[in-house]
C-alpha cells in the first residue's frame, strides 16, 4: 500500500430535500426514505448483518425491523436508482439514537461512513441535542468507524456494546 489516500475528496451539497455528497467518480444523494423503501432498507441491513449475527447466535427479527422503521426518521443514500446506504435515527429529549448505518460493500472505506456520522450530529445539533447513542455488535466492522469518531463504550450486554459521543456545546456552524 502507497502512502498516497486515493479516495476522492468529498464535497457536500445541501437542498431542502437532500443532502448531496460529489465523490469524484459520481454523486450520492441522502435523502428522507419513504415507507415504500422499507423493503430495500430492511434487505440491505439484513444483509449486511447476517454474518454478524450469525457468529454470536442472534436470528434476524425482521418484525423488530419492521416496527423500528415505522417509528424512526429514516433516510436512504441513492446512487443515480440505486439503494447504496440506509440511515435510521430516533430522538428522545436528550439524545439521537442512531438505530441504523448501512452501506452496500462497493461503497464502504470510501468516507461516506465518516460523512453520514457528520450528518447525524448535525441533525442532533440542529435539535439542539448533546449526545448520539447507538448500539453495535462487538463483532461488527463498524466498530473501529464509531470509535474514531468519538464513541465510547457505555454499556456492554452480551454480544452488543452501547457506545455514545458527547457533542460540543458549540453552535453547530461557530467557528
Amino acid at each position: 500500500m502507497s502512502g498516497h489516500d486515493h479516495r476522492p475528496r468529498l464535497a457536500m451539497y445541501r437542498s431542502t430535500d437532500a443532502v448531496t455528497l460529489n465523490l469524484g467518480d459520481e454523486i450520492v444523494h441522502l435523502e428522507p426514505a419513504t415507507p415504500a423503501d422499507r423493503g430495500r432498507a430492511e434487505r440491505l441491513v439484513r444483509d449486511n448483518m447476517r454474518p454478524s449475527l450469525k457468529q454470536v447466535g442472534v436470528a434476524w427479527r425482521p418484525r423488530l425491523f419492521r416496527e423500528g422503521y415505522a417509528e424512526a426518521d429514516n433516510y436512504r443514500l441513492m446512487a443515480g436508482q440505486t439503494l447504496v446506504g440506509f440511515l435510521s435515527l430516533n430522538y428522545t429529549a436528550t439524545h439521537a439514537y442512531l438505530r441504523e448505518l448501512q452501506l452496500v460493500p462497493a461503497y464502504r472505506r470510501r468516507g461516506i461512513g465518516s460523512w453520514l456520522l457528520r450528518e447525524v450530529e448535525r441533525l442532533a445539533r440542529h435539535r439542539r441535542l448533546d449526545r448520539i447513542r447507538l448500539r453495535v455488535l462487538k463483532n461488527s466492522p463498524a466498530l473501529d468507524l464509531y470509535r474514531r469518531h468519538g464513541y465510547r463504550v457505555a454499556i456492554e450486554e452480551n454480544a452488543t456494546l452501547g457506545m455514545e459521543k458527547t457533542l460540543g456545546t458549540g453552535a453547530p456552524n461557530a467557528r
